[in-house]
C-alpha cells in the first residue's frame, strides 16, 4: 500500500500529487460505461424496446438518487474513512456498466442506474477530499482541474472506442467489454490509504465538545452554508441543468430535428459529447488555474452569463452547424464553471468538514442535472425542443444576478 509522504502534502506549482492521480484515474475507468450511455441509448431506444419517456427517467435515475446517497457518502467516509468506500464503488462501477448490455430493459437498468448513482457519490467525494487534502488555495483551482483532466480520458475514449464497438460489434457486447475495462479501478482504489481523505491537521476526539460542535454545524452547512457557499452551489445546480441535463440528453435529438432525419446524429453527437469530456481533459487546468489568478468571484458570473448566450444561440439554431456550434460553447464553459466553481467550493469548505460541505455542494449539482432529461423530454413531448432552451438560458441569466449580489453582500 501507498504511503503518503511530507511531499504529497505540500504542494508546489508544478506538481500533480499521486493521490490526484490516483483519484483521477479511478473516476476515469468507472465512467466509462456512463458517458457512452448517454449516446447509445436515446439513438437504440427503440431497438430496446424503451418509450422515449423511459429513456429521460433512465439518465436522470442516477442523478435523483445521489441526493440520498451523497450523504451516506459523506457519513460512510468519516465513519470508516475514504479507501474501503472508493473500493466499493469502484467494484458497483464495473458491474453497472456491464449490467447496461447484459439486461438492457427498463427495470433492471434502472436498477443499474440507481446503483452507479450511489457508485457515483461515493467516486466524485473521495476525488474532492483527496485533492483538498493536497491543494492550498493557490493551487486549488488547478489541482481540482488536473483531477478533472485526468477523470475524462476515460469518457473520451469510450466515446470515441465505445461508439464504434456500438457500431461494429452491437449494443450489448459494446458494453460488456466496457463492464471488463472498468475492473482496473477496483486496483487504483486500493492505491492509496485512508489518510489520503483527510486533511493533515488532526480532528479533535470523538467526545470533545469541538467534535460534537463540528457534527452539529457540519450538516447544517452540508445543505447551505454561508452566502457565497449557495451562490457557489446555486451556480452549479444552474450548470448542472444545462449542459449535463437539457443540452447533453437532448444533443441527439436536436441534431436530428435541425436537419429533419436521424441519420449521422449519433454519431456526431457522439463527437460533440467527446469534445464535451476532451475540453475537461486538456482545459481544465488551464481554467482552474486562471481562476487562481484573476478570482472566482468574478471568473463564475461571467461564465453563467456566457453560457446563457450559448444556450439561446441553441434556441435559435436552424442547421446542424448552428446546432454544433452552440454545443460546443455550452461545453467549453461548462468545463470552466466546474473548475471554478468546485474550486470555489473548496475555498469555502472548513478542512475538519469537506466531507460534508462537499456533499452538500454535489446535491445542488445532481438537483440541476436530474431535472434537466426529464424536464427537458416532458417539454419536448408537449410544445416542442426549442422551448426548453429559452428556459434554460433565462435561469443562468437569474442566477448570475444572484451570484454577483450574493457575493457583493458577503463582502
Amino acid at each position: 500500500m501507498l504511503r503518503l509522504s511530507a511531499r504529497h502534502r505540500v504542494v508546489s506549482s508544478g506538481a500533480l500529487p499521486i493521490p490526484v492521480l490516483v483519484v483521477g484515474a479511478t473516476m476515469s475507468l468507472a465512467l466509462l460505461g456512463d458517458s457512452l450511455l448517454y449516446v447509445a441509448l436515446p439513438a437504440h431506444a427503440a431497438e430496446l424496446s424503451l418509450p422515449l419517456w423511459s429513456v429521460g427517467v433512465l439518465l436522470g435515475a442516477n442523478r435523483i438518487v445521489r441526493l440520498v446517497t451523497n450523504g451516506l457518502a459523506a457519513w460512510s467516509f468519516n465513519r470508516v474513512g475514504g479507501r474501503l468506500p472508493m473500493v466499493a464503488a469502484s467494484v458497483g462501477a464495473a458491474a453497472t456498466t456491464a449490467t447496461y448490455g447484459l439486461v438492457p430493459s427498463f427495470l433492471p437498468l434502472l436498477a443499474a442506474r440507481l446503483a452507479w448513482g450511489a457508485c457515483f457519490s461515493t467516486l466524485r467525494l473521495g476525488a474532492f477530499t483527496a485533492t483538498l487534502a493536497v491543494s492550498e488555495p493557490n493551487t486549488r483551482g488547478r489541482l481540482v482541474g488536473l483531477y478533472q483532466s485526468i477523470s475524462r480520458v476515460g469518457p473520451v475514449c469510450s466515446l470515441l472506442v465505445g461508439g464504434l464497438l456500438v457500431e461494429t460489434i452491437g449494443y450489448h457486447p459494446a458494453f460488456a467489454i466496457l463492464g471488463l475495462a472498468t475492473l482496473p479501478a477496483i486496483g487504483l482504489a486500493l492505491v492509496l490509504p485512508a489518510s489520503a481523505y483527510r486533511p493533515s491537521s488532526p480532528l479533535p476526539p470523538a467526545s470533545s465538545p469541538a467534535r460534537r460542535e463540528r457534527r452539529s454545524i457540519g450538516w447544517r452547512e452540508r445543505w447551505l452554508g454561508g452566502p457565497r457557499l449557495v451562490a457557489v452551489k446555486l451556480g452549479m445546480l444552474a450548470n448542472g441543468f444545462t449542459s449535463q441535463g437539457v443540452v447533453l440528453a437532448t444533443l441527439t435529438l436536436a441534431l436530428a430535428e435541425v436537419a429533419g432525419s436521424a441519420e449521422g446524429a449519433a454519431a456526431l453527437g457522439g463527437l460533440l459529447v467527446a469534445f464535451r469530456w476532451g475540453a475537461d481533459l486538456f482545459l481544465a487546468p488551464w481554467f482552474g488555474h486562471l481562476s487562481d489568478r484573476i478570482g472566482r468571484g468574478r471568473m463564475i458570473p461571467a461564465l453563467l452569463l456566457i453560457e446563457a448566450v450559448a444556450v439561446a444561440g441553441l434556441a435559435l439554431a436552424s442547421s446542424r452547424p448552428t446546432v454544433v456550434a452552440a454545443t460546443l460553447a455550452v461545453f467549453l464553459t461548462s468545463t470552466a464553471l466546474t473548475a471554478s466553481s468546485d474550486a470555489a467550493a473548496g475555498d469555502l469548505a472548513p478542512p475538519d468538514r469537506r466531507a460534508e460541505v462537499m456533499s452538500g455542494y454535489s446535491d445542488w449539482i445532481d438537483v440541476g442535472a436530474a431535472l434537466g432529461p426529464p424536464l427537458a423530454f416532458i417539454l419536448a413531448d408537449r410544445v416542442g425542443l426549442w422551448p426548453s432552451y429559452g428556459c434554460t438560458a433565462l435561469l443562468l441569466v437569474v442566477v448570475a444576478g444572484w451570484f454577483v449580489t450574493a457575493w457583493r453582500r458577503a463582502t
